[in-house]
């Protein structure tokens, strides 16, 4: 998955980021596959200026 992850395939939601792995991309589907980390499971990760929550609930 590592070496397939290009920028464009990930979106931030309102839960978090979704990682979208186009058909083809990973040689062992032969489907598209999406992965969706919420923003909580981001804390320590992104700056608390790039998670759309109210500061305080990082603290």
């Amino acid at each position: 998955m590592e070496k397939a992850l290009e920028d464009e395939f990930i979106h931030p939601s309102s839960c978090g980021l979704v990682i979208t792995f186009p058909e083809g991309t990973l040689k062992s589907l032969n489907a598209s596959f999406n992965i969706e980390i919420a923003y909580d499971d981001l804390r320590g990760i992104l700056h608390s200026w790039a998670i759309p929550y109210p500061k305080d609930k990082f603290k």
